[in-house]
């Protein structure tokens, strides 16, 4: 009798040892589910007025009618449907009440994509654009309309 009970105390701790990498796989595999893009903007805190022509890049630009804006936020969706704040696209608008960034050719129709356009830094959010893509090829403008009322 006690051989037999030492036989499944083996048993049962070769099973948990057996199943313990994949409960580890499958916990990895849902944290890979939404990932990030990886984003390239141009190295500048503030939105480019005139860019450089970019033979492997492209643009998204947003025009904001009635601007009132003191800031705007690129946003990206998950694959659960949550947005998340594009860390290098943030900025004022210029005074055309226009805010561009400069996309890698890597990023190339990437989305769904969205301004949000606050009152301020980290204020009251005016407006959301709808959703859209980045651009597909080289050179390519996306341009988003924006009205506040």
């Amino acid at each position: 009798m006690l051989k037999r009970g030492w036989w499944l105390m083996i048993l049962g701790l070769f099973s948990v040892l057996l199943l313990l990498p994949l409960q580890v796989q499958a916990d990895s595999v849902v944290v890979q589910l939404t990932p990030r893009p990886t984003l390239i903007p141009l190295p500048t805190e503030t939105p480019i007025v005139v860019a450089p022509v970019v033979k492997d890049g492209a643009y998204i630009e947003l025009h904001i009618a009635n601007e009132q804006t003191k800031w705007t936020v690129v946003q990206w969706q998950d694959g659960l449907g949550v947005w998340h704040d594009v860390d290098g696209w943030q900025g004022m608008p210029d005074e055309q009440g226009h805010v561009r960034w400069w996309v890698s050719s890597t990023e190339f129709g990437l989305g769904p994509f969205r301004w949000v356009i606050y009152d301020k830094p980290g204020g009251a959010i005016l407006t959301v654009s709808h959703p859209f893509d980045l651009p597909q090829v080289a050179r390519q403008q996306v341009v988003v309309e924006a009205t506040l009322h």
